[in-house]
């Protein structure tokens, strides 16, 4: 230190400081004293505080190297923080990971204790509603309860799904896929609904088999929504149209019904969780919201899209693409205005 003083002085000898430039030096000198006080306040958060304060410190009785110190421990400053940050980024991811395990346990539990009691209720209704000898009260009744239970069942079905859909990641089993079989065996499985309410189904594929590599099972409940409420929200007498093709390295699913229609302001909400178009809850109120959210996770994991169009009292088109080979569509599930 008597060294570093004997040059400095050497040098005021042969070149003395102005007045102007004295005070611009005490000055320096204040600001750096000031920005030193803060980072020893800073740099005591940690063990280094010590080490960290002893080298600014000395630094300040050579302006030559105060500035270099003081890099010094603003990096060490620096690398505190990042210490610190990184600490409490592995407790955060930690956390979360503990958070999902809780998650998916608990959906194992509740499909577990929500669908063994159904199902005995269910059976112990089918068998009440064939027995003979009831009156038609009684029959009333009973039919009443067996579409309660369905009805139960599948909206514990959906949340469970959904649920699965959000907090494990979807891992599509990709194998090549027949779009004809598939189709044909969902759109017989509704057969049933449709005539229920009269509805025709049309169906509209080439002769030669569509195949393109998909997972099956995610597939098929996609077209099980859209087949599905196609059905649901299209009056009596009604028709439903399916139709498929390809378009290059593309295969188009479009569905589409002559029914009550979905309202321009419910367009851009439908693919949100648990909700409905306001039309759709005046005369369906059995339905959860659940579907096209559903279908819309699902639609992303196969790396296909689907859009819509809709006029209120003239129908809907749902239009799927979905890619013949391995790569994914780029534009994700989108609505069409």
């Amino acid at each position: 230190m008597i060294k570093h003083k004997s040059k400095l002085q050497s040098a005021r000898n042969v070149c003395p400081p102005s007045k102007e430039s004295e005070k611009q030096v005490q000055a320096q000198m204040s600001s750096v004293k000031k920005a030193v006080h803060r980072s020893i306040v800073l740099a005591m958060v940690s063990s280094i505080a010590f080490l960290l304060s002893v080298s600014i410190v000395m630094g300040v009785m050579n302006p030559a190297g105060v500035f270099a110190l003081i890099g010094t421990g603003a990096l060490l400053v620096a690398s505190v923080a990042a210490a610190f940050e990184a600490r409490t980024l592995f407790h955060t991811i930690a956390e979360e990971h503990r958070v999902d395990q809780l998650k998916t346990e608990f959906i194992s539990l509740a499909s577990h204790q929500l669908r063994t009691p159904l199902s005995s209720l269910k059976w112990y209704a089918e068998i009440f509603s064939e027995e003979k000898g009831l009156t038609k009260e009684q029959k009333g009744y009973a039919k009443e309860m067996v579409f309660a239970v369905r009805r139960m069942n599948n909206l514990i079905d959906s949340l469970l799904h959904a649920a699965q859909l959000e907090y494990e990641e979807i891992v599509p089993r990709m194998k090549k896929v027949s779009i004809n079989t598939v189709i044909m065996e969902l759109t017989k499985d509704l057969k049933m609904s449709a005539e229920e309410k009269d509805i025709a189904i049309s169906v509209h594929m080439p002769k030669k088999t569509i195949s393109l590599n998909t997972d099956s099972a995610l597939l098929g409940v996609v077209l099980q929504n859209l087949f599905s409420n196609a059905i649901k929200y299209t009056n009596p007498k009604g028709t439903v149209d399916v139709n498929v093709k390809t378009v290059g390295s593309v295969v188009v699913i479009t569905v589409t019904d002559n029914g009550i229609g979905i309202p321009k302001k419910d367009l851009t909400r439908i693919y949100q969780r648990l909700f409905r178009a306001s039309n759709a809850i005046k005369i369906d109120t059995d339905g959860n919201g659940l579907g096209l959210y559903i279908t819309q996770m699902v639609m992303d994991s196969l790396g296909g899209t689907i859009g819509v169009e809709s006029t209120v009292g003239k129908g809907t088109v749902f239009t799927v693409k979905l890619p013949t080979g391995k790569k994914a569509l780029k534009s994700k599930s989108k609505k069409k205005k």
